[in-house]
Parts: C-alpha cells; sequence; structure tokens
C-alpha cells in the first residue's frame, strides 16, 4: 500500500516545521474550496434543510474534512513550532471538487441529448408567417409577420419548399406536403383546396393559402411538444423507490466513513492519516447519483423515442403501466376496422323471393327513394347509404317530409307521398305489422355471419328490400392481435354490434368468442372493463380506442391508448395518443415501454452493483485479501464515471428499432 507521506519539494522552510509548499497549497485550495466549492455547500445546506441528504452532502463532508485537517496542521505548526507537516490533503479536496465538476459537466452533456427529441420538435416550427391581408378598396397585399400575430381565422399564404406555420385548411392552390414528422410516411401526400394541413410539415413544390384553425401551443405540433414535456418532466411509480433509497443512502454512508475512520485508526500500523485518507474515499466513490438518474434519463429517451414513432406517451406513469398490460380492449368500430362503412349487398323482394340483381329501373327507384329518405340522417350507417345511392344515381335528393329518427332502431319519413322505413327486425315488424319470414330471417342471418350490418326497408308498410353494409377490417390489425396474444396479452373487443356481426369481426381476427363483448352501449364499455378488474384485481388493463363515446373507457382503464384520427375527447382522456392511426403502433407503444423498463432495471442493477463492490473497496475491505484499495482522487473519478454510464447507458434507447411485421 502506498502510504500517502508528503516529502516538501521546498526545502525553504518559512518557520520551523513549516516549508513553503504547505503554505502555497494552503493559499491555493481555498478559493477551489469555498469558490468553486460553493455549490456544494449551498445544496447540501438545502437539502439537509428539507431533512434530505443528498450526494453533495458526502462531497462537502469529504472535501471539507481534507481540506481542514490539512488547514489545522498548517496553522498548527505555525502556533508551536515543534510540530512538522508530514501529510497534507489539499491535492485531495483539489481534485475531488475538479472531478465533480467535471463529471457533472459529462453528465450534463450526456443529458441534454435526452430531451433532444422536444428541441428536434419546436425547431419543426417555423417562426413566422406570410399573412395576406385585405385592405378597404379590397386590394390584397402579402407581408411576413411573426407567428405569434396570427390569428384563427387569418389566411396565410405558404410558398414552395417552407414549412407550413398553422393547422388548417387549404383555401387555394394544390401541392404535395411532407408530413413524415407526423405520420412517419416518407412519401408527400396530395393537398387541394378543402384538404387539411399541420403546422410543422413541408410544403414541397405548390404555393397553397391556408385559412388558420390553430396555432402555438394549440396546433397538433404545439401539443405533441407539451404532451413530451409533461412526460419528461413526470415522475414514474418506481422513481419513488429510487428517491426513498437515495434519501437513505447518504446518511448510510456517512455512518460507514465514520466506522472506517475509527477502525483504521485502531489497526496497527496505521496513521490517523491513514484512516482519514480511506474514510474521504468512502465518502467520494458512494454514488446515490446513479440511482437518480436511473428512471428520469431512460423515461426522457424513451419518450422522445416515441414521439418520434408517432407515439406519445402523457405522463411517466403511464410508460410505467404500459409493459405491465395483461388484457387489452379493442373497440371494434373505426379501431380495429376503417370506420368507414360501405354498402356491400342490395337485396330486393319481389313476389315473396329475394333478388341479388334487380332491373335497372327497380334498382334506381328504390336507390333514389332511400338515399333521400337517408339524407337527413346523422348516422355514419345512413351517411353511408346516402353516399352510395349519390355515387350511383348523382342526383338531387327528393322532398323528405316527417322524418324521424329512431334511436336504436333506424328511420321513418315520407318521400314522394311514398312511407319508408328503414331499420332493424324491430322496426320492421312494428312497419309491417308482422315477423319477418323464414326466408327473409335466413338472409340476413347470412349476411350478419359474414359480419355485415343489415338494414331492412318497407314502402308503405311492406317489406320491399334490405341493405347490407360492411366496416373493413384495417389490414394491420390481424397481425397485431397475433403479436399482441403472442406476448402473452389478452385481447378482448368491445362492440355496440350485434353479436353476431361482432362474433364475425373477432372470428377473422382470431379473437376468442369468449373474449367478445357485443351489444355494449357507448356508457356501459367501462363497466366492461370495471368488471373484468374486479374478477383479475391484479391485472393492468388497457383499452384502444377513437371515438368521443370511448372516452369513458379510456380514462377507466390502467392504460387508454387512443387512435390519433379519433376525436379530441378521446386523445384528451387517453394515457397514450397514436399520432399515425397505426394500429401497429399500439404494440409498438406496449414493446418500447418494455425495453424502457428493462434498461431502467439494468441502471437499477449496476448502481447497486457499483456501490457494492465501490465502498468496501474505498474502505480498504479488500486489503487483506488482495491488497486493493483505492485514494480518494480515483474514488471521485469513479463516482463521476459511474453516473455518465448511467445516462449513456440510457441514450443507448437511441438505437431502439421498432417491431417489424409481416406484410
Amino acid at each position: 500500500m502506498r502510504k500517502m507521506i508528503r516529502k516538501s519539494s521546498f526545502p525553504t522552510k518559512i518557520e520551523p516545521g513549516l516549508t513553503l509548499e504547505a503554505i502555497l497549497l494552503f493559499v491555493l485550495s481555498t478559493p477551489v474550496q469555498f469558490w468553486l466549492g460553493k455549490s456544494f455547500y449551498v445544496s447540501s445546506y438545502a437539502s439537509l434543510r428539507h431533512k434530505r441528504a443528498n450526494m453533495d452532502v458526502l462531497i462537502a463532508i469529504g472535501t471539507s474534512a481534507a481540506y481542514f485537517y490539512s488547514t489545522f496542521l498548517v496553522f498548527n505548526s505555525i502556533l508551536d513550532p515543534k510540530m512538522h507537516v508530514m501529510t497534507l490533503f489539499y491535492e485531495t479536496s483539489v481534485i475531488l471538487i475538479a472531478f465533480v465538476h467535471l463529471g457533472r459537466y459529462l453528465e450534463n452533456l450526456a443529458k441534454g441529448k435526452t430531451s433532444e427529441a422536444v428541441t428536434k420538435l419546436l425547431d419543426l416550427a417555423p417562426r413566422s408567417a406570410l399573412l395576406i391581408e385585405t385592405d378597404s378598396e379590397g386590394q390584397t397585399k402579402e407581408r411576413n409577420v411573426p407567428l405569434e400575430r396570427i390569428e384563427e381565422g387569418d389566411v396565410i399564404r405558404v410558398l414552395p419548399g417552407s414549412k407550413i406555420p398553422v393547422d388548417g385548411t387549404v383555401v387555394s392552390g394544390s401541392s404535395k406536403v411532407d408530413e413524415s414528422m407526423l405520420t412517419g410516411e416518407s412519401l408527400p401526400l396530395s393537398k387541394s383546396q378543402g384538404d387539411s394541413v399541420v403546422a410543422g410539415t413541408l410544403n414541397t413544390f405548390g404555393s397553397i393559402t391556408v385559412r388558420t384553425e390553430k396555432t402555438g401551443e394549440n396546433s397538433t405540433l404545439g401539443r405533441i411538444v407539451e404532451l413530451m414535456e409533461k412526460a419528461q418532466s413526470s415522475k414514474a411509480p418506481v422513481q419513488r423507490l429510487a428517491d426513498s433509497i437515495s434519501g437513505g443512502f447518504v446518511p448510510f454512508v456517512v455512518v460507514i466513513s465514520a466506522i472506517t475512520l475509527f477502525v483504521w485508526s485502531l489497526i496497527p500500523g496505521s496513521s490517523f492519516e491513514n484512516a482519514l485518507w480511506r474514510s474521504i474515499s468512502v465518502l467520494v466513490i458512494a454514488c446515490p447519483c446513479a440511482l437518480g438518474l436511473a428512471v428520469p434519463t431512460a423515461i426522457m429517451v424513451g419518450s422522445g423515442i416515441g414521439a418520434s414513432f408517432g407515439v406519445l406517451i402523457k405522463d411517466a406513469q403511464s410508460l410505467e403501466r404500459a409493459h405491465k398490460i395483461s388484457a387489452l380492449f379493442f373497440d371494434k368500430t373505426g379501431t380495429l376496422t376503417e370506420g368507414k362503412p360501405c354498402v356491400t349487398d342490395l337485396l330486393l323482394l319481389s313476389e315473396d323471393e329475394w333478388t341479388e340483381n334487380p332491373s335497372s329501373e327497380d334498382e334506381a327507384r328504390f336507390w333514389s327513394l332511400i338515399g333521400s329518405a337517408e339524407s337527413n340522417s346523422e348516422h355514419p350507417l345512413g351517411r353511408c347509404i346516402y353516399e352510395h345511392s349519390q355515387e350511383i344515381l348523382g342526383f338531387s335528393s327528393l322532398s323528405c317530409e316527417d322524418f324521424t329518427a329512431i334511436p336504436g332502431r333506424g328511420l321513418e319519413c315520407t318521400v314522394s307521398g311514398t312511407k319508408i322505413s328503414v331499420g332493424n327486425r324491430n322496426l320492421m315488424r312494428e312497419s309491417t305489422g308482422g315477423e319477418l319470414s323464414d326466408k327473409t330471417e335466413r338472409r340476413v342471418s347470412e349476411l350478419e355471419s359474414k359480419g355485415k350490418t343489415v338494414m331492412l326497408v318497407s314502402m308503405d308498410s311492406k317489406l320491399v328490400g334490405l341493405i347490407a353494409v360492411a366496416d373493413a377490417i384495417k389490414p394491420e390489425a390481424i397481425e397485431v392481435i397475433r403479436k399482441l396474444k403472442s406476448n402473452g396479452i389478452q385481447v378482448k373487443m368491445v362492440s355496440g354490434d350485434n353479436k353476431t356481426t361482432a362474433l364475425s369481426i373477432a372470428s377473422q381476427l382470431s379473437i376468442s368468442p369468449d373474449n367478445v363483448h357485443a351489444q355494449v352501449l357507448p356508457g356501459e364499455k367501462a363497466n366492461v372493463i370495471n368488471e373484468y378488474r374486479e374478477m383479475h384485481p391484479k391485472a393492468v388493463i388497457g383499452f384502444v380506442g377513437d371515438g368521443i363515446n370511448d372516452a369513458v373507457a379510456l380514462a377507466a382503464a390502467d392504460v387508454g391508448i387512443a387512435i390519433g384520427a379519433g376525436s379530441d375527447v378521446a386523445i384528451e382522456a387517453a394515457s397514450i395518443v397514436l399520432v399515425k392511426s397505426d394500429l401497429r403502433d399500439v404494440f409498438t407503444a406496449i414493446h418500447l415501454s418494455r425495453v424502457v423498463y428493462r434498461r431502467i432495471a439494468l441502471n437499477f442493477a449496476w448502481a447497486f452493483l457499483y456501490n457494492l463492490i465501490g465502498i468496501p473497496l474505498a474502505a480498504g475491505v479488500f486489503i487483506p485479501i488482495f491488497g486493493w484499495s483505492l485514494p480518494p482522487m480515483f474514488a471521485g473519478i469513479a463516482m463521476a464515471l459511474s453516473s455518465i454510464s448511467v445516462v449513456l447507458y440510457s441514450l443507448a434507447l437511441k438505437l431502439y428499432k421498432k417491431p417489424q411485421f409481416t406484410d
């Protein structure tokens, strides 16, 4: 073991027992201790006032012990000429302060990279816009104004090659817009009059004018930045564990340091200086910083990576819960399906026989009357039928009178003197005054077994036809369900459709009939989740939805995942928002959460292992066995490197790759 005994490089003695070197070390180390080291004292005082000891308490105690002990020896030699200065620890104090500052500089440099995703997003927004104004004489002029001055309703011009500054609607012109920052889609999308555009996206070649709808913090880009900042500043529940460990860690280290000083002072052949040297090493090498950094750095990088893939995680708690999801409920319409129903079948009843190929005259008359009847409907299926009739005939709607929408049944009205009813079986029974024939029931059941919704039509109280409407399953849904199930997640489906249709969709998606909840009213979706939670109290439940009617269920679930193209209410209620409305990102969100929390677990393991080995090494426990020891300055280097390594390991999350799906 090397003894810390310094022989003076300056033989000239100022006083008996006092060298010039000792005076120079005192003069040079004092400003370092109290100027560069001031931040440690200030932070220590603040933490102790709040009855919590942080890493700076250990640094302050260790450097102060080295400095004040050395100062005592210097002044004692002045007062007592018989005393000789043999061992000083000034260089220990100075080197420790220097290394800790260097380590924190490198640590902050690395930590700065964890939040660069937010910085990149902020850089997407232009700082100004080309405002189009009309003067009192009706003349228009354009001028460049700061973005803060643009208000809702203002019309701006977006030139080729410039970024769109606001969310809005194209008023005139056409172009192709690169929306890869939002959707990840590499190919520019065509935009013309009536199309929506989003702030931060790139107008590639055409000049367009845009009517402003949302700006600044209210724009899509602004909301994404807000969600990311909220997620990165929030604390995950696992962080509370790290905080509680760190809170008790510092007092524990101080006790170990005191024991080290006491024990080594009693060991034969060991001096007080040697004992102090080891005691300071214990104080310096102990690092609760690594524990404190293990969670927030991984959360910051993980949420930034998620945003780059179009997965917005609102807070750290949601990111933590997502990796524990054991049961995932999907809304059907608009989530597992396209949410855009289309007419697939038309059957007309003639002389008690159903025909799939009516004459062109009969079909034209049918669509003319039914299209006019549905022209006033606000129901998605009604709008689908109306738009289909428009595509076939391209006609102006006939006069529709006495229109009545009957919730849960259908509609009734009068078109050109003909009383028309369109709806389900119950409405037909009332309209026709009798039960459906066996032939009709077979036809309806056959279509429903294929996942289609059937609407029966009567004219003047006589059943005349039926219309089948289907909502196509999203192309990626089958593979996503397979991936989730193969990863141990139970997949369930919730639908307001009849059981036959719901089971048909579930069958195509390989969802077990036992996991299908059909004919569930919007307000009852949350009840389904709560009932499952009562039966499985330890389960972590996720819900994926898109509409206003999903908002309550999204809030009731442990993790609510909203499809980005859905309603604002659903997005506000959710914990995670999928910007691209791609179901594959449901699995990406869960997979990313698992990767982040594996990284956190490894960060914790490294922090514990480092302290488990480092503290005994600094205390001299390994000297009798291996002869290993650690001077204070090397302990300071190890402490800095432990924190930096945790940050760098979290930064390695930037290498994360999205899960691959088969096309």
